[in-house]
């Protein structure tokens, strides 16, 4: 297990009040009562006379409005009411509250003893640091009249007890971290516990002697120690991790705990079911940045590992749980006097993601050997849960939810579908030339071709830049292709689980941009996981918000005109029988699909896409900088699908 420390040093006065002892009965005034102030120790007798009502009600108000000033958080008015206070004072308090996570504190007078000169107050604390029911104790303060009552400063006020350089430290017990999990319930990853090695700089006595046994026993380059212990800000009694050995390295660890100055630590450690599968749906776990520490806040501390990337990342505090935490009191020596106060943490959770391990094994052999930057995502058509999901390189970002491209022909799914919305049918007679001029701009067809007069769905099939960009001018209006690209999840924003880029449609400015919105070039950008949620919402019948997390049940279908979706579908159909989708053929498979090369500089330079469906599969396939679609991406689709037909 893993444990994090906060402290506070309670810093050495000039201004102590003996060693904290516990203040008389209430009951009872005291035989003697030994009252030190400044460096000089008063001890009063039963002679001593008390102080008239009006003195005993002026002291009682000082020490009245110093505890209402530390249950306020008022360091700096708790410090105007000390006698000779130190100038660090209001630091020192702030470092308190800060250290035990103090989010309440009150206090109320209990005895009281006061004379012409001196006082002590008791009073009864109660306070509720973060994570913890709230902490009930008594303590006093004592008070010394030279004009006025101030508060004599004692480290003991704030716990009785408490001398100058004592410590209270918080320290949490983190229990390994929730696995996170294939649809099946396979773990993709899980923490298995290890030892931790690490040096304690003040103890080692032959620093080389300490570098050859972890080189040895442990495999640990001696490089690596040296650079960690020669960091700066490193202190001779910390520990400084250096490696990991595994629990089952008896021998190893009997040789390194034998050696002065190198110490093993209980600890886990993350371990995938194979290296490098669904890294970016996983994540990865790291080192807590101060950014993250401000978000997380208590229990975390600066010294702890936190999801980075990823579902570790989204679903840090369900992975992690909430520690166990104790309230410990240290001498100035770092020994532990008492542990003061304990509470039990939340255990950690599983999560279980919609990856299905063939689904993913075969989409990343797929783009096994593929030097170029690409992504392939697949969910199911029915559910829209991601089943796959691949970024290469896999040292990037995750291409498959972040990466935002315009999507080229492949949006010829959604103006055709806008087309038939408002009537047109697939065998409708129309005009493919080789370039066309709408709103001042020039639109060409890929490789110049003019494919004459032809139906809808074979220009849909040829992926014919030219008609659609005309019938987009012709017979669609801003309103209707944005209010289409809106049914199809243009404009929402992604709740999957995982960090995603929202699909963008913005409206067009002018014709010229509308025609270019209509081709999938323009403004338009859309993530591979919105790609295979389109090809998704044509095989269900309409758009339902991707999710890669198991029980999403709260996302709702946007649906598709059942004619519109049929006709869809057999025109992703022709696109791979007879069009530009025909390396995505698979023998004895029905494949539909749609092709794209969209250009994402003004040298015409294109990332190559297809998105489809197969079965109950639904794809989105992008190569940066790929080129053709229908060359580069589309022999990816039809890898997979034999892959999973075996």
């Amino acid at each position: 297990m893993r444990r994090a420390f906060l402290s506070f040093v309670l810093l050495a006065t000039s201004c102590t009040f003996g060693d904290g002892v516990q203040p008389p009965s209430p009951s009872t005034a005291p035989e003697a009562a030994t009252i030190a102030a400044g460096t000089a120790a008063v001890t009063t007798t039963a002679a001593a006379t008390p102080a008239d009502p009006a003195t005993r009600a002026a002291a009682l108000f000082t020490a009245r409005s110093f505890l209402d000033a530390l249950s306020a958080g008022e360091w700096n008015g708790a410090a105007t009411m000390i006698v000779d206070a130190p100038e660090d004072l209001p630091e020192t308090l702030a470092a308190w509250s800060e250290s035990i996570t103090l989010v309440d504190a009150s206090y109320a007078i209990g005895f009281d003893y006061v004379t012409d000169e001196l006082a002590r107050v008791g009073a009864s604390a109660t306070l509720t640091p973060k994570g913890f029911q709230a902490w009930r104790f008594e303590t006093a303060l004592d008070l010394a009249f030279d004009g006025s009552w101030k508060v004599v400063w004692s480290p003991s006020i704030l716990y009785p007890g408490l001398a100058d350089g004592d410590r209270l430290v918080v320290e949490h017990d983190w229990a390994p971290r929730g696995a996170i999990l294939a649809r099946d319930g396979t773990a993709l990853v899980r923490s298995v516990p290890i030892w931790s090695v690490g040096v304690v700089p003040g103890r080692i006595e032959d620093l080389d002697v300490v570098v050859a046994v972890l080189e040895e026993a442990a495999g640990i380059p001696g490089d690596t120690v040296r650079a960690e212990i020669a960091k700066p800000g490193v202190q001779a009694d910390w520990f400084v991790p250096v490696g990991s050995l595994p629990t089952s390295a008896t021998e190893a660890a009997a040789t390194l705990s034998a050696t002065p100055g190198i110490l093993l630590r209980e600890a886990t450690e993350r371990v995938s079911l194979s290296p490098g599968l669904a890294a970016h749906v996983v994540g990865a776990v790291g080192p807590i940045t101060t950014e993250r520490l401000d978000v997380l806040g208590p229990p975390y501390g600066p010294n702890d590992l936190v999801g980075v990337s990823g579902i570790e990342q989204s679903f840090e505090r369900q992975l992690a749980g909430t520690p166990d935490a104790r309230i410990v009191w240290l001498n100035r020596y770092g020994q532990t006097i008492e542990t003061l106060l304990e509470a039990t943490g939340t255990p950690p959770e599983s999560i279980t993601t919609t990856i299905d391990l063939t689904v993913q094994t075969a989409a990343e052999r797929a783009l096994e050997g593929i030097s170029k930057r690409a992504a392939v995502v697949i969910v199911d058509t029915e559910t829209s849960e991601v089943l796959a999901s691949v970024s290469r390189p896999i040292d990037g970002f995750d291409r498959a939810f972040l990466g935002s491209y315009p999507p080229g022909s492949t949006f010829k799914i959604v103006t055709a579908a806008a087309l038939l919305e408002e009537g047109m049918s697939p065998e409708d007679r129309v005009d493919c030339p080789a370039e066309v001029t709408l709103g001042g701009a020039h639109f060409r067809n890929a490789g110049g071709r003019d494919l004459g007069r032809i139906t809808l769905a074979t220009a849909f099939a040829e992926s014919c830049n030219t008609t659609f960009t005309a019938l987009a001018v012709q017979r669609l209006s801003n309103a209707i292709l944005g209010s289409v690209a809106m049914a199809f999840g243009f404009e929402t924003d992604p709740d999957a689980g995982l960090p995603a880029a929202t699909p963008r449609y913005p409206e067009p400015v002018d014709t010229a941009e509308l025609a270019a919105s209509a081709m999938g070039q323009g403004r338009v950008l859309v993530t591979p996981l919105e790609q295979a949620s389109i090809a998704a919402a044509v095989a269900a019948g309409g758009w339902l918000p991707p999710t890669v997390i198991v029980g999403e049940t709260d996302r709702v279908r946007v649906p598709l005109d059942p004619g519109v979706a049929s006709d869809l579908a057999d025109l992703m159909l022709l696109v791979v029988t007879d069009g530009t989708a025909g390396n995505a053929r698979v023998p004895g498979e029905v494949v539909r699909a749609k092709t794209g090369s969209a250009e994402y500089n003004d040298a015409g330079d294109t990332h190559a896409w297809i998105v489809g469906y197969w079965n109950h599969l639904a794809f989105a396939v992008i190569v940066e900088d790929g080129g053709s679609g229908g060359q580069t991406a589309a022999p990816i689709a039809a890898a997979i699908i034999q892959d999973l037909v075996g």
